[in-house]
């Protein structure tokens, strides 16, 4: 079965910042698996979920 969602190594930063919001990141979602992402203020949660829509 073929994920739904897959990020291999996602690097990712605002355009005027020099520091990275993501780092790394690797993320694989199968069909019928349900997701939650958590973290504290300001940990990338929206970023990261941005970037699924490219």
């Amino acid at each position: 079965m073929e994920p739904v969602i897959e990020i291999e190594d996602l690097w990712w930063r605002y355009e005027y910042s020099k520091d990275w919001v993501l780092k790394g990141i690797n993320l694989k979602i199968n069909p019928e698996e349900f997701v939650v992402i958590t973290g504290p203020n300001d940990s990338g949660k929206s970023s990261l979920v941005s970037t699924f829509n490219g």
